[in-house]
């Protein structure tokens, strides 16, 4: 009986102190940063991953002086923003659906995909 019961706790001990860990609430809130490079009108890197319904800040290194201002926007994800020239700019947001969306500059070229997950 005694060593029935030493087995059940060491089971369970093994099973908590092994068993996979998953994100805690901490974790989950914690802010990500992703930082890109916009260069002769390209970004890179061309694919980012981020994980849904966390804090997010995409700071964009914009490196070229021409135009002097550059739309950058994710439609799907209801961000607009101008990028000014030889200019970092911030934005900051927290997406709530999951799937692939399109970065687009100008309005109308494609320069990149942002894949939640």
């Amino acid at each position: 009986m005694i060593i029935a019961e030493i087995a059940l706790v060491a089971i369970i001990f093994f099973y908590l102190y092994f068993k996979k860990r998953t994100a805690s609430p901490q974790t989950r809130g914690m802010l990500q940063r992703i930082e890109v490079r916009l260069a002769n009108q390209t970004l890179s890197p061309i694919e980012i991953r981020i994980e849904s319904n966390r804090p997010t800040q995409l700071l964009i290194h914009r490196l070229d002086r021409e135009p002097d201002d550059e739309l950058f926007e994710i439609e799907d994800l209801d961000i607009y923003e101008l990028l000014p020239a030889l200019h970092t700019t911030i934005i900051s947001f927290q997406a709530d659906k999951r799937g692939k969306f399109k970065m687009v500059l100008a309005g109308q070229r494609e320069a990149g995909v942002i894949i939640v997950i």
